[in-house]
This record gives C-alpha cells, sequence and structure tokens, in this order.
C-alpha cells in the first residue's frame, strides 16, 4: 500500500496535453526517517508527445503518522490537482488485523 491516494493531475505549457497519475502509479520512496517522521520522494523524467521533457520531483513530509507538507517540482508543466496521503499509524490497525 502507497502513501498516495486521488490522482496528481498536470498540463503541459506548451501544448496543453494533460498527464494523469494515479496512487498505484506513484512510487514514493522512503529518503530520510527518525523516530518522529519520515521524508518520501518520487522522481519521474520523460517527454510530451510535443517533445517538451517532464521532469517531476514530489516530495512528501510525514509527522507522527499524519501529513506534514509536500513540495512539487515540475518543470514545463502546470499542476491541475495535487495527491491526497495517507500513512499508516499504530492507530490504524484494527484488532482484526493483528
Amino acid at each position: 500500500m502507497g502513501i498516495s491516494k486521488g490522482v496528481l493531475l498536470i498540463k503541459c505549457n506548451k501544448c496543453g496535453q494533460e498527464f494523469s497519475y494515479d496512487e498505484n502509479y506513484a512510487d514514493f520512496e522512503c529518503i530520510s526517517s527518525d523516530d518522529e517522521g519520515c521524508e518520501y520522494l518520487w522522481e519521474e523524467d520523460y517527454s510530451c508527445d510535443c517533445g517538451e521533457d517532464i521532469q517531476i520531483g514530489y516530495q512528501v513530509s510525514e509527522y507522527q503518522g499524519h501529513f506534514n507538507g509536500d513540495k512539487i517540482k515540475i518543470s514545463n508543466f502546470k499542476i491541475l490537482h495535487k495527491f491526497d496521503f495517507e500513512f499508516m499509524t499504530e492507530d490504524s490497525f484494527s484488532e482484526d488485523d493483528e
């Protein structure tokens, strides 16, 4: 199960083509952590049909099991919609899961 929920929707500034990434596509990796939180990063590079390069750097911060902010760097594209995030904590598990 990933941390992202919903979709990331971006639009090319050059041709207007839209790209949609669902929660199953984005592979966020933990890049740093401590006892209270974690920083996650997803990076993607490819080209739009018009030849414009897409470079995505999406960083997410989690603190004590809760969303604590995000930073998105996307070259040559406009962000139309960002992901929502959900983190698993000890409180997320029910007795049935044990």
